[in-house]
């Protein structure tokens, strides 16, 4: 049997389209024809693990017309490959957060939250030690958001909390200005007001290009790439888009497994700050610094 670290879930890019692909159809055949199933070996040679790619070969649109039993059903085969290889954590895409979950009841599904915020003190800590920055600004959200802007405090820097709706964390900024003495502020989303100075982090999938000009920004939304090139070609030599949606949960649970902890209840789960210090003593953060800064 494979000795295996970790298991990444992930679907087909397409809608697979044709007869087959109906309802009526799906329904019959999917938990056998459509089953899934360990498609390819995942090697991160720069920490030495090595994962199974489990693909389960629909797209969304596919998998959302299957009644719920047998969403769930589909799960439960995929539980049943993890037993088979002695699996404790389960990475998947990030782009499925949204349709997962709710039929893999009694698993956490690791999607790369807390890497991110990891990865984001640790370029920020890398930046700042060799700029001076006036005001880090966040673009968008993340999981457990408000725990992320409280963490910012550590650095002293004012911080700008900048999206469409501004008035969602209006009582949060002014709860940790009064309360905790901390500078945190609420602004419209506004790119033509950045000044050099600004540390700029956005999390917003919805925003890709931007006019930098002598403005740092840091892309940690799905679609970030060129972050870590050494460890992206890794992903694209198996056929996997280099991209965070998948590089997050993958390295997410490869720390995860380094340090020992479970994709179940069975183990408290790890924040970011145990991530960052874990990922520390792999040497995982020299993949990114330098890259991006």
């Amino acid at each position: 049997m494979l000795d295996l670290d970790f298991a990444f879930f992930n679907l087909i890019n397409e809608t697979k389209r044709g007869l087959v692909y109906k309802k009526v159809f799906l329904d019959r055949l999917a938990p056998f024809i459509f089953a899934p199933r360990l498609e390819r070996l995942i090697k991160i040679k720069y920490i030495s693990a090595c994962g199974g790619n489990i693909l389960l070969p629909l797209g969304v649109d596919n998998l959302n017309i299957l009644p719920k039993e047998k969403q769930i059903l589909m799960a439960q085969k995929t539980e049943d490959l993890l037993k088979q290889y002695q699996l404790d954590n389960l990475a998947v895409d990030r782009r499925l957060k949204n349709c997962l979950p709710h039929i893999f009841p009694e698993r956490e599904l690791i999607f790369g939250e807390n890497f991110i915020k990891a990865l984001a003190h640790v370029l920020i800590k890398e930046y700042i030690s060799r700029h001076e920055v006036c005001r880090i600004i966040v673009v968008g959200t993340i999981e457990d958001f408000n725990y992320f802007i409280e963490s910012l405090e550590q650095y002293q820097i004012p911080v700008t909390i900048q999206t469409t709706h501004p008035h969602r964390d209006e009582i949060f900024a002014r709860q940790l200005l009064y309360e905790k003495g901390q500078a945190v502020s609420t602004s419209y989303l506004a790119p033509e007001n950045w000044e050099p100075g600004d540390l700029v982090i956005i999390f917003d999938d919805n925003i890709r290009l931007i006019d930098k000009k002598r403005i740092t920004v840091l892309f940690l939304n799905n679609y970030s790439d060129n972050l870590a090139p050494e460890l992206e070609s890794e992903l694209a030599e198996h056929n996997l888009a280099p991209e965070l949606f998948n590089l997050a949960p993958i390295l997410e649970s490869c720390l995860r497994e380094k340090a020992g902890i479970l994709g179940t209840d069975e183990e408290p789960v790890s924040d970011f700050f145990d991530l960052e210090e874990i990922g520390h003593q792999w040497g995982l953060w020299d993949h990114f610094l330098d890259k991006v800064l």
